[in-house]
């Protein structure tokens, strides 16, 4: 049986070998249910005895948390963020699990757009190439505020920008900083209202539709200048 032909190449073939292990982990997380174990009711009804398991070995579960949502953010672990931040907001306080988070968040996007990149981003480019030039341009000088603007938008899937962002020629440097900064503030309301989770009904309450809102004109703030240029540029040409 003869090999396709981008198969013949030693590193396509194990490129192949690191996405199918990849995608049987994200299966399998998928399949078995995993984020189905930790839910918000169950956090709620069990929080006096998880502070008191946090009291006795704080560092221990700070190490977890950390490495738990980095888990979540590298395989895409279904229905787990939500409650987990509440917990974080509960169990060390909004600031430190806000901080928290944004480490194992950060850690784990980086580690997706890892995946994307090394896996299907020179493909994607050389398949595409001719397509793509005008969007690598623009991503070169204006990517760190496509991106920046993304993270502050709670309502666009945290997976898809991390692998989108694999895909082009943004820098890792700037996909973390721009992961860092940008998800600082949904992880520090969601962190905050854990601080409350005994008067909270549902996950759902937390971002109403003014703090949605006001997430919004925030996402939007750094497109200002990019918009404005191209509002100009039309102006200018049309004159």
């Amino acid at each position: 049986m003869r090999l396709p032909a981008f198969l013949k190449n030693k590193s396509a073939r194990k490129r192949v070998v690191i996405a199918l292990i990849i995608i049987s982990i994200i299966i399998g997380i998928r399949v078995f249910g995993i984020g189905h174990y930790i839910t918000f009711e169950d956090i709620k009804r069990n929080r006096d005895y998880l502070r008191g398991l946090v009291d006795e070995r704080y560092m221990l579960f700070v190490i977890g948390y950390i490495i738990a949502y980095i888990l979540i953010a590298s395989f895409a672990v279904p229905l787990v963020s939500e409650p987990l931040s509440l917990a974080g907001g509960f169990l060390f306080g909004a600031l430190p699990s806000a901080i928290y988070i944004n480490i194992g968040a950060t850690t784990g996007a980086s580690i997706a757009f890892l995946f994307s990149r090394y896996l299907f981003r020179d493909w994607v480019q050389q398949k595409f190439q001719a397509r793509l030039a005008h969007f690598n341009r623009e991503v070169e000088k204006n990517g760190y505020r496509y991106l920046l603007s993304l993270r502050l938008t709670p309502l666009v899937s945290f997976v898809l920008v991390d692998a989108l962002a694999g895909l082009s020629n943004v820098r890792l440097k700037t996909f973390v900083w721009t992961t860092s900064v940008g998800i600082f503030p949904a992880s520090f309301i969601y962190s905050y209202a854990g601080t409350h989770i005994r008067y909270i009904q549902s996950p759902r309450d937390i971002f109403s539709r003014h703090v949605l809102m006001a997430l919004g004109i925030l996402a939007l703030m750094p497109l200002l200048p990019v918009i404005y240029r191209k509002v100009r540029g039309r102006n200018a040409s049309s004159i």
